[in-house]
């Protein structure tokens, strides 16, 4: 019997999700596949809405109402992970950061809808083409807001209250765990066909500039397992 209680015990600890929180690595893993995602969706929406054509605007319009969806979508799978530690901290800002992005690309969208049904230089249409550079800005902030929590979230595969400055400290997770993720990475913004960038700077898109900061980590770092 008293087996029986320790098993039902068991059984009930396991079904109460404390046996399946979300490792860092899968966060991770879910995370790029996010951002690269997001990205794809992005590149069809017109960053410069001075003289777009009308396939543009149509475009425009679609793609930020799919990229608004999909933002949603991941916010909402964030919040359904179980995560613990720094993670478990950072996924809220995170998931606010996405529902304030899907906001705003709504917005975009609405700007890009009302230019293409307004006849090019009436006050409706240059209202409209005006009000974009702020959305636009909103939504570069936030990007620089993801890129600056990206070391953050590197942090998490090492040894709790480790120093990330510190290369020669190895990560929590093995050599195939580490390649699989820098293999995510390639994958999820397709860096077989456009190679994230070599170098960072001010001009550079924050979203791909995290990506490559998390790449290099992961490939200056070693495994668990590695000497």
């Amino acid at each position: 019997m008293r087996r029986l209680i320790g098993l039902t015990i068991l059984s009930l600890s396991l079904c109460s999700g404390a046996a399946f929180a979300t490792t860092p690595a899968e966060f991770i893993s879910t995370y790029v596949g996010q951002l690269g995602r997001q990205q794809a969706l992005k590149a069809r929406i017109a960053q410069d809405l001075r003289n777009p054509t009308a396939g543009q605007l149509k475009e425009c319009t679609d793609g930020s109402i799919a990229l608004s969806k999909n933002l949603h979508d991941d916010a909402v799978a964030l919040k359904a992970m179980s995560l613990t530690g720094d993670l478990a901290k950072m996924a809220p800002t995170l998931i606010n950061l996405y529902e304030s992005k899907a906001v705003q690309h709504l917005q975009y969208g609405a700007i890009c809808s009302t230019m293409s049904k307004s006849p090019a230089g009436s006050k409706t249409y240059l209202g409209a083409a005006g009000a974009a550079p702020a959305v636009l800005a909103h939504l570069a902030a936030t990007d620089r807001v993801i890129f600056q929590g990206m070391p953050l979230i590197a942090a998490s595969l090492l040894p709790p209250g480790t120093d990330i400055r510190n290369p020669g400290t190895h990560l929590t997770i093995t050599k195939a765990q580490r390649l699989k993720l820098v293999a995510d990475i390639d994958t999820a913004f397709d860096a077989g066909q456009k190679p994230l960038p070599s170098e960072i700077g001010p001009n550079s898109d924050a979203i791909l500039a995290s990506a490559a900061i998390l790449r290099a980590f992961l490939t200056d770092r070693k495994g668990v397992n590695e000497r």
